[in-house]
């Protein structure tokens, strides 16, 4: 199954600064929206999410340190997979959580069954893993960025071309940066 990294970052930055070319470089990863992620056979997106103000159990969209400008919310991009059968992935940006972000975060979202995992980037802890994807092995495609070379052209490099097997095996994870320079079947794929 491919999953598209950091799927919502083909909005932009909150903070200006951050869409100048040499800071774009360093969090963007996406360049298509959602609708067309999944007609090009993206199933699983990683939401990058976090609590925003602190304590109120309110998520906002980001990337490490940028806060995307999403016109649309964590609740209403996440019913929007669901109505069309894929599946997404959580991954807590900046801090720890407090208990009660926690307890939102944790109730609002292992409810749902297109929920594969909510992971804290910082620590690399796994705070939820959905028991239906346990045996999901995951290949990796993406990179660490770097201020001598865009994440775009490392995804270049790393990008390889997709089968119908990659699309349809839910038992294995691809995740890609960049998922519309790939050449492979995700550019013919049609919905089924």
């Amino acid at each position: 199954m491919l999953c598209s990294h950091n799927s919502m970052t083909f909005v932009r930055a909150k903070n200006p600064v951050f869409n100048l070319l040499l800071f774009k470089r360093l969090w963007k990863t996406q360049e298509r929206g959602l609708t067309w992620q999944m007609k090009h056979g993206v199933k699983c997106f990683d939401l990058h999410l976090r609590c925003r103000p602190k304590g109120t159990g309110m998520f906002v969209f980001c990337s490490g340190l940028v806060d995307l400008d999403s016109y649309f919310s964590v609740h209403e991009t996440v019913r929007f997979i669901e109505r069309n059968n894929c599946f997404f992935r959580i991954m807590l940006e900046r801090g720890k959580l407090c208990d009660n972000d926690r307890e939102t975060l944790l109730n609002t979202f292992t409810r749902r069954e297109a929920c594969m995992s909510i992971t804290e980037r910082r620590t690399g802890k796994t705070v939820y893993a959905n028991p239906a994807f346990a045996a999901q092995s995951i290949e990796d495609l993406t990179v660490r960025p770097s201020f001598f070379r865009s994440r775009k052209k490392d995804a270049r490099m790393r990008n390889r071309e997709w089968t119908e097997r990659d699309i349809d095996n839910i038992r294995t994870l691809v995740v890609s940066e960049f998922v519309d320079l790939n050449n492979g079947l995700s550019h013919d794929y049609k919905k089924k």
